[in-house]
């Protein structure tokens, strides 16, 4: 709500989910925020990104559950820590991770696991100050057109 003031958005585009990459072999249990404190290894974050509301909160109010996370600066990171048994898995985005665990070799060996950490749409944003009025009337039709016609349904279940 508080971009409105200076964005204009169009959309939902997708759904963002964030979830856990795990080794292919585990068997936690994760079926609320609370478990991951029960893990046996934190669990990687990529310093500045948003896993949502309740994650947030989390992290700033509960001691235990913050030492459980080890925020790092890029996802490489994570993918090592994780097959060197390092952190119990990292979270990321579904859409993206589902892609690269079929088709990157660096991801061979993951998987997803089935607990969500958070959901939220996606938009796309433009700035009020950049885009005219005419112009942003213009980008809502043609959304309109490509929702209609499936193609974000279908450029989406691509990365499924």
């Amino acid at each position: 709500e508080e971009r409105e003031k200076f964005v204009s958005f169009i959309g939902p585009v997708r759904d963002e989910s964030m979830v856990i990459a795990v080794l292919e072999n585990s068997n936690h249990i994760i079926n609320s925020l609370d478990d991951i404190k029960k893990l046996p290894m934190q669990i990687g974050i990529m310093k500045g990104a948003f896993y949502g509301t309740a994650f947030d909160a989390k992290l700033k109010t509960d001691r235990v559950f913050a030492k459980n996370i080890m925020p790092v600066n890029n996802l490489i990171q994570n993918i090592k820590k994780l097959k060197r048994n390092r952190l119990s898995g990292f979270i990321m985005d579904h859409y993206d991770l589902a892609y690269k665990v079929k088709n990157e070799l660096l991801y061979q060996g993951l998987k997803i696991h089935s607990f969500v950490v958070n959901q939220n749409d996606v938009f796309f944003g433009f700035s009020k100050k950049s885009v005219s009025p005419e112009m942003l009337a213009r980008l809502q039709r043609a959304y309109i057109r490509v929702k209609a016609k499936g193609i974000f349904k279908k450029i989406v279940t691509k990365y499924q």
